[in-house]
């Protein structure tokens, strides 16, 4: 009996029922690879985000962004100068971009560049700067852990990271902030944000790869709402340029497309520090209620964990206590009160510095007062003996007379 193989009907009736079957799976494994895309963009994001907050909580500013071009090796990841104003706003350089902005106290310069994973990798405020690492040991732990794989997104294009350029210097002010966040609709989110990470996801316009290879066109290219958010040089010296766009997710094609991911830092007037107006070296504490330093409870305005409180510099305070469960306070009024003032403060007995009768000083404080005395007078001069020299002074309390001691 002879061997019969498939017909071609048979065999067109197999091929239809196996791309039936492999339509739902080939779905199924898009579906997979766009999910782990967006994964794998907020986990490089919020990785960037923990790593920014420990580097500003230690530096009180920013990193500056490293070079958005520069291919795994020495400059990869690597922190630029933001004191360096060589390149004009308005224009870009082979690593970063400057657009121009507007903080509280004026114009101000934006950088857009990438991620610094190497500063917040090692810890290092500038580059060359020592590790700072959280203790020391060998080999160095690494403070804010960023690693260069965190430095692009789900479709492995480079994240984008702009910061108002002084903010990443030892001039941050906390309301300095330049770029202007936006809706689709023109609405004004934040106006002074520090600085702004974006992912351009999918499309890709005007970003660099891993390897630092330039993705996709322009982004002068872009049509929809993301434009906005792309910067080169066909686009920052828009007059708009600071502004960044933050809006709903649409994929339809056309002016309204818009898959970008941000996430920027507001400036908020509810911090907990605000710098004086009077002086920009000083600080004023906003909060109602109370401080702890090294606890986590604070029981006074000020608290410190192990009762000391020590000082660089000026040391402002209204009153000094002791440490019992009713502490004795007394003015520091008493100790540097105003010089020339013709009363006594309430609850004073006796005069304060500077004000103390003709012929005494102050000679400490006693029951929360100051105590005065009277001043030493001595007349007259005295020679040690030749192969002698001067030690010391005694004083005679009933004669008032003083002796210089040779030895």
């Amino acid at each position: 009996m002879g061997r019969r193989g498939f017909t071609f009907a048979e065999m067109s009736a197999v091929l239809v029922i196996t791309g039936m079957l492999l339509v739902p799976a080939a779905q199924l494994m898009q579906n997979y690879y766009a999910a782990k895309a967006v994964s794998d963009t907020q986990q490089s994001m919020n990785t960037f985000l923990s790593g920014l907050s420990q580097y500003f909580n230690t530096y009180s500013r920013f990193p500056c962004p490293a070079s958005i071009s520069a291919p795994p090796g020495p400059a990869f990841g690597v922190a630029t100068d933001c004191t360096d104003h060589s390149v004009p706003v308005g224009s870009c350089n082979a690593d970063y971009c400057v657009i121009g902005g507007t903080g509280k106290n004026g114009p101000v310069r934006i950088r857009v560049g990438a991620i610094p994973f190497v500063q917040l990798r090692d810890g290092q405020s500038f580059p060359g700067e020592p590790l700072n690492t959280y203790a020391a040991s060998s080999p160095a732990v690494a403070r804010f852990p960023t690693g260069s794989g965190d430095t692009v997104d789900g479709y492995q294009n480079r994240l984008v990271y702009a910061v108002t350029e002084i903010q990443a210097t030892s001039g941050y002010l906390q309301n300095d902030g330049g770029i202007n966040i936006q809706d689709q609709y023109g609405n004004e989110i934040n106006q002074y944000a520090d600085y702004v990470l974006i992912s351009h996801n999918r499309q890709g316009l005007g970003t660099y790869n891993y390897d630092g290879a330039k993705q996709g066109t322009s982004c002068s290219a872009d049509t929809g709402f993301e434009k906005a958010d792309c910067k080169d040089a066909t686009t920052v010296a828009a007059p708009n340029a600071a502004v960044f766009v933050d809006a709903l997710y649409s994929n339809a094609p056309g002016p309204n497309f818009f898959e970008d991911t941000l996430l920027y830092r507001p400036w908020m007037p509810y911090f907990l520090w605000e710098v004086t107006p009077a002086n920009p070296n000083n600080i004023t504490n906003l909060n109602t209620g109370n401080v702890g330093v090294g606890l986590m409870a604070p029981t006074e305005k000020l608290h410190l964990k192990d009762g000391n409180l020590a000082a660089t510099g000026d040391l402002y305070t209204h009153t000094l206590c002791d440490t019992n469960p009713t502490p004795n306070c007394f003015t520091t009024d008493i100790i540097a009160g105003p010089v020339g003032m013709p009363v006594l403060p309430a609850g004073l007995s006796v005069p304060q510095p500077g004000l103390c009768p003709a012929g005494q000083a102050m000679s400490g404080i006693a029951n929360s007062t100051g105590s005065c005395a009277a001043t030493l007078t001595a007349s007259g001069s005295g020679t040690c003996p030749a192969g002698q020299f001067a030690y010391g002074f005694t004083y005679d309390t009933v004669a008032k007379t003083m002796t210089m001691l040779c030895r």
